[in-house]
């Protein structure tokens, strides 16, 4: 578990969230954009775009709604070390990454599908 809370808090020396995470949507957005154009004509590769899609889609989703505002709290008001609250996020958090895995894996299945049509 996080033992540094101030880790979300710019002011407090840690990091700006900002300078990555917005930059880094942009490309994926733009990204996932290409890909489903770039798909298109296969349908196995378009349904795989679609279903990276959907994924990103998820992930914003409950970021948006969950973990965002959690940090946002942090940097406001601050959070003991062990708060549950605080384990909670990081142990929900965990759930990005097979989430963001299918992403990637279904823009993998979208180029090789688009591959064996060119």
């Amino acid at each position: 578990m996080a033992k540094e809370p101030a880790i979300v808090c710019p002011a407090e020396g840690g990091a700006n969230r900002k300078l990555f995470w917005v930059p880094a949507n942009i490309v994926a957005v733009v990204t996932l954009l290409a890909a489903l154009w770039a798909s298109w004509p296969p349908p196995g590769a378009r349904y795989a775009a679609f279903v990276a899609i959907g994924f990103y889609v998820v992930i914003n989703a409950v970021t948006v709604w969950f973990f965002a505002p959690a940090v946002l709290q942090v940097e406001k008001n601050g959070v003991a070390p062990n708060d549950p609250a605080s384990i909670r996020w990081v142990r929900l958090s965990r759930w990005r990454t097979p989430l963001s895995l299918g992403v990637n894996a279904s823009l993998i299945v979208a180029a090789i599908s688009l591959a064996r049509v060119l």
